[in-house]
């Protein structure tokens, strides 16, 4: 004779059993592949998300700085580079060549004066000869020709000034080119890029690579722009400087010359 408490455990009383076919075979795999379909679809969610403290570092290949889009766009940006170093050579040759002390040394201009204003012509012409600037290339033409009248002297050295000056106009001049060829290679540039865009979006591949492709071509194509109008705006800001550096030195180019000249003219009088 079984005891009354056989139809329980420590835990509890026995749970009835299952009706039968609910526990057989077929309701365990049914239940296992919606249980797999689950956790499929939450790790899908999860990775299609970023996970906590997720950098934009985490994710290699992709440009997530300025430079990287600069770096991207190499060939167009080192054509850049390399005419904006040009041009900033250009613009440092004017400077240095504008300098009063190098345009027009006062020393030089005051030991020629003296030399011809003691009739030693030779010796000025030497003196110029030795030291080259804008003023020995411009009243040096003008003093070979000290035998002749002062018409032709001032015909001879204003023909001088006029081509020493204008060869250092051109040189710098050489820096507007150069800016409006830089802002044209960033577009260029940009018209490259967004060619390459406007292929990814009829190419054949996975909907996420192509817009990473989308995402890259474009960031290209304005990364050129910038570099080009970052590039172009100051050289043209340096250029208008450089001109008004040309024009002071031509100025005082001038003044000395004359003064040089007026006292030729007064030697020969004497």
């Amino acid at each position: 004779m079984r005891p009354p408490w056989a139809g329980a455990t420590s835990m509890g009383p026995r749970l009835p059993a299952p009706p039968p076919g609910a526990g057989g075979a077929g309701g365990g795999r049914t239940g296992r592949h919606a249980f797999l379909g689950l956790c499929a679809w939450a790790a899908g969610r999860a990775a299609a998300q970023d996970p906590p403290g997720a950098e934009a570092d985490d994710y290699p290949g992709v440009p997530h700085a300025l430079w990287d889009l600069l770096a991207d766009a190499w060939p167009v940006n080192a054509a850049i580079a390399a005419l904006g170093a040009l041009a900033l050579y250009l613009f440092i040759q004017a400077i240095l060549q504008t300098r009063r002390r190098r345009a027009v040394p006062r020393l030089l201009a005051q030991a020629t004066m003296d030399d011809m204003a003691s009739g030693r012509y030779e010796a000025a012409q030497q003196r110029l000869e030795g030291h080259p600037c804008l003023f020995s290339a411009t009243l040096l033409p003008g003093l070979r020709m000290h035998q002749h009248g002062m018409d032709r002297i001032r015909r001879a050295t204003e023909s001088a000034g006029r081509r020493a000056v204008g060869r250092l106009r051109r040189r710098y001049g050489h820096m507007a080119g150069i800016a409006t060829a830089i802002f044209l290679l960033g577009l260029l540039g940009t018209v490259l890029g967004m060619a390459e865009a406007f292929r990814l979006m009829h190419a054949d591949i996975p909907q996420g690579f192509r817009a990473l492709g989308l995402a890259s071509s474009v960031g290209r194509a304005m990364a050129t722009t910038l570099a080009g109008l970052a590039t172009a705006l100051p050289l043209l800001a340096l250029h208008q400087y450089a001109r008004h550096r040309v024009d002071r030195a031509a100025d005082m180019l001038e003044e000395a010359v004359e003064e040089a000249l007026r006292g030729l003219e007064e030697t020969r009088k004497g």
